[in-house]
């Protein structure tokens, strides 16, 4: 009987430690992992925020010209690679004969005699009646560097120059131009307003055997299409109106 109460005061005691140990390396078990948890998280925060600042802070070259608007004392690139010249005084009352998207053809044009038959994919600046024995200078639309200039049937002399427009490459085409009054290389850089040469007299080699005066087209991309006239309304689509830019209301 001894024994037994004995047993029974030993045992009673070492449960209950071995109850509050076990309660205690529990707590701490929790404690722990509630703290390495909460540690996690605040690394993720912060790594996540350490990824975040140079996200925003990397930029390509465009977006760093974009930036530069914004700084004092400084002209934007970009704004000035869209800024475009016209390369003729008067420009909208030269503009009476072809304009952009004109369907022509030997029986149907606002010029006679027509050999021409298509969508005019560029707008034709006229001369005046003064201007017709007289020279007529004509200037870079825009920035950017010399193409080409050649001879080719139907232009006389023409030119072709690179340059940006809503941050994208066009070609500009140049027509019916004096090709030995371009005295600008190939691969130099025009800037907007810059003379480029001369237009060519009115129906000679000079001109393709056209009237005097100057076909403007803006052809979208980097690559050199010097067509006057496309077949259908689709192949128009990869020109642009010279005039959305170059006339002034």
């Amino acid at each position: 009987m001894l024994r037994t109460i004995l047993r029974y005061f030993i045992a009673v005691p070492l449960l209950a430690v071995i109850f509050i140990g076990l309660t205690i390396f529990l707590e701490l078990f929790l404690k722990t992992f509630i703290r390495e948890g909460d540690e996690m998280t605040t690394e993720t925060i912060i790594e996540t925020e350490k990824i975040s600042i140079p996200l925003e802070e990397v930029v390509d070259d465009q977006q760093e010209r974009q930036v530069k608007i914004l700084l004092p004392g400084e002209k934007s690139l970009t704004k000035e690679t869209n800024d475009f010249l016209p390369p003729l005084d008067q420009i909208q009352e030269r503009l009476t004969k072809k304009k952009f998207g004109t369907f022509v053809s030997p029986e149907n044009s606002p010029v006679s005699p027509e050999r021409f038959f298509g969508y005019h994919n560029a707008i034709d600046l006229e001369t005046f009646p003064g201007e017709l024995n007289e020279t007529v200078a004509v200037r870079s639309v825009c920035d950017g560097k010399l193409l080409s200039k050649r001879t080719a049937s139907g232009y006389g002399g023409v030119v072709v120059q690179s340059c940006t427009l809503n941050d994208s490459p066009i070609t500009v085409v140049y027509g019916h131009l004096k090709l030995t009054s371009i005295k600008v290389d190939i691969g130099a850089r025009l800037q907007a307003g810059q003379q480029l040469g001369v237009l060519g007299k009115g129906m000679s080699a000079e001109t393709g055997g056209e009237r005097k005066h100057l076909h403007l087209g803006f052809h979208k991309g980097s690559l050199i299409n010097i067509q006057g006239y496309v077949q259908n309304k689709t192949t128009l689509l990869n020109w642009i109106d010279p005039c959305l830019y170059l006339c002034k209301n």
